[in-house]
């Protein structure tokens, strides 16, 4: 993606007859391996905000958010480097995409 740092995308895990964000989380890491991305949900027993980092993302915010709750997520996943974390062969664990919902 021309040399500069991508920016960060926000995804609710749950998009009902949608692809969701954990699908779309991993289809915007093939675009750009080094993407940045935060996952938000009013469900804090959801799969993916309990095991984000395993569906590419860098962090979890639960909703509602707050501006005063999320400013430093979103100050501390701008900033880090995400060599360490970076996802190992292909498609994230327990992510199956069917084109409709993800799980």
């Amino acid at each position: 993606m021309s040399g500069r740092p991508s920016g960060v995308v926000i995804m609710n895990p749950a998009v009902p007859g949608a692809m969701g964000g954990a699908a779309a989380m991993w289809e915007t890491l093939q675009l750009d391996p080094a993407g940045r991305g935060i996952v938000s949900s009013g469900y804090s027993s959801d799969p993916v905000m309990a095991n984000f980092r395993d569906c590419g993302f860098r962090a979890s915010v639960p909703k509602p958010d707050r501006l005063a709750d999320f400013a430093p997520t979103l100050r501390n996943v701008m900033a880090e480097d995400w060599a360490g974390g970076k996802m190992r062969g292909g498609r994230p664990r327990g992510l199956r995409w069917s084109g409709g919902a993800t799980s």
